[in-house]
């Protein structure tokens, strides 16, 4: 691997403006904030890369306020928070683990109203006794959409409070603590098609939509 940045910063790459990051499958981003994206109109691509904590104690890649951002083929772990996004941020074919000693592990956090698609991904806090632990933690208004993908070995496998809004289609929660979890005002619709299942205690749905 080729160690794309380095600096004795906290941040090791901090994206203001629009940009591609394409690690060709052979970057390494390491440490704290490994990408840090804060330009409310900044379309920035980050793909083809694995970003490694280490066991660090903040987040692997920090979505602040940008739209839209585009992480495809993307590898993380090391992390307590794999991926925090705020703004409009689309996942693809990318594998999310946090997986520290934080008393807290989320795979992905979406908050304040900000929205999130992921799609043919793995998400996991990898974490089962962790009981407040989650691979996807929705909260605040923030809306994610899962299309084709699987949570696993979290605590709770998806987690929503306070008016967070989570979509389930074609995707799969298995293995986790709790499978659903919906605190307060949160909302997860099922469009049916997803197996929820092996999970210590499943959950359900708060609302099922029937596709024709």
């Amino acid at each position: 691997h080729r160690d794309l940045h380095s600096f004795p910063t906290r941040r090791s790459s901090d994206l203001t403006q629009p940009v591609t990051i394409d690690g060709g499958g052979m970057g390494r981003i390491t440490g704290d904030f490994a990408v840090y994206v804060n330009g409310l109109f900044a379309n920035v691509t980050i793909r083809n890369l694995t970003l490694n904590g280490g066991f660090a104690s903040t987040y692997g890649i920090v979505i602040d306020s940008a739209s839209p951002v585009t992480i495809s083929n993307v590898q993380v772990s090391g992390y307590p928070t794999g991926l925090q996004a705020g703004g409009g941020v689309t996942v693809i074919d990318s594998t999310i683990q946090a997986n520290t000693s934080a008393a807290l592990n989320y795979g992905v956090e979406v908050t304040g109203g900000n929205t999130i698609l992921i799609r043919n991904s793995t998400i996991s806090a990898n974490s089962v006794v962790k009981a407040n632990s989650a691979g996807v933690h929705v909260i605040s208004g923030g809306t994610a959409t899962l299309d084709g993908v699987l949570v696993t070995n979290s605590g709770i496998g998806i987690r929503n409070e306070s008016g967070g809004t989570t979509l389930l289609r074609n995707s799969t929660i298995m293995g986790n603590t709790t499978g659903l979890s919906n605190f307060g005002s949160g909302t997860i619709v099922s469009f049916v098609n997803n197996a929820i299942y092996n999970n210590g205690t499943n959950g359900a749905p708060t609302s099922s939509v029937f596709q024709k």
